[in-house]
């Protein structure tokens, strides 16, 4: 029984929201969302995370042939908490204010005159991988 219990805090990635926005002639947003639903932190304990023996999360963007990346990073790394995430000795608005520790969202803009696919990853040592694809339709005159 123990085990199993163990095994729903540990902590989760899943993507709330991964989508892409024409912003202008050939240019698209391109959001992430994330959130840790699990109990823990992506790194687990606190002194893992002190003493470096826990590795970040990395967020990572592959554009199709034809697509360029004028805005953010190829991969950005992250830890991010769990929903346990709030210190009990901090006064109650500032547990209020501190609830979206275990979310996160990366912004990247790119440029294209042609579809296409865009590839979006997540690896973390503790929360496992994810991965999504987004359909890029640019708009051709």
């Amino acid at each position: 029984f123990f085990p199993f219990r163990l095994a729903g805090l540990l902590p989760r990635l899943i993507i709330k929201e991964a989508s892409s926005t024409k912003i202008g002639e050939h240019v698209y947003k391109v959001n992430l969302i994330l959130e840790n639903v699990g109990a823990l932190p992506t790194y687990i304990m606190k002194h893992a995370l002190d003493i470096g023996s826990t590795k970040p999360a990395i967020a990572s963007i592959k554009l199709a042939d034809g697509m360029k990346l004028i805005s953010g990073d190829n991969f950005i790394k992250f830890h991010l908490e769990g929903y346990l995430n709030k210190d009990l000795t901090e006064q109650r608005r500032e547990r209020l204010n501190n609830c979206d520790k275990n979310k996160v969202t990366f912004s990247w803009l790119v440029r294209t005159e042609e579809s296409g696919k865009i590839k979006l990853k997540v690896q973390s040592q503790k929360a496992g991988s994810i991965k999504t694809v987004l359909n890029l339709s640019a708009d051709i005159s």
